[in-house]
């Protein structure tokens, strides 16, 4: 095992964020490998602006974030990558550092599945932030 390959530390992907709980929690099938798709639950919401222009994405219990970008297959894992952010107590600041993106675990093995990003969780942009794919 020689280590994950990442981007250098970005700063211009760390971003001050709002963050808001959901009243309910808000369940959703997603897409998944292995079995086609399954069902998550998401909290609340993170938003940031980069660029001049809003985004936001959904985010599951303990701060779980599943990601797309316009990396996605090419630099990275075609399924999108995941982190977790630092959930505030109640709604308010905190927060987004794409350099924390990592692999989920099917990038690595046939053998398990994983969600991928729900649709609303594909930044129409290229995050050049944390995890690439691995490269043989």
């Amino acid at each position: 095992f020689k280590g994950f390959q990442k981007f250098e530390l970005n700063n211009n992907f760390i971003f001050d964020a709002d963050f808001n709980f959901y009243e309910k929690e808000k369940t959703e099938i997603v897409k998944a490998k292995v079995d086609g798709k399954r069902s998550t639950n998401f909290i609340g919401r993170v938003s940031f602006t980069y660029n001049s222009k809003p985004y936001s994405l959904e985010v599951g219990s303990d701060g779980f974030t599943m990601v797309g970008d316009a990396t996605s297959g090419e630099t990275t894992y075609g399924g999108g990558r995941y982190m977790y952010i630092t959930l505030p107590k109640t709604n308010g600041k905190t927060i987004l550092d794409f350099n924390k993106l990592y692999n989920p675990p099917c990038s690595f093995s046939e053998f398990t599945t994983c969600l991928y990003p729900p649709r609303q969780n594909h930044m129409p942009f290229a995050i050049l932030a944390g995890e690439k794919l691995e490269q043989n």
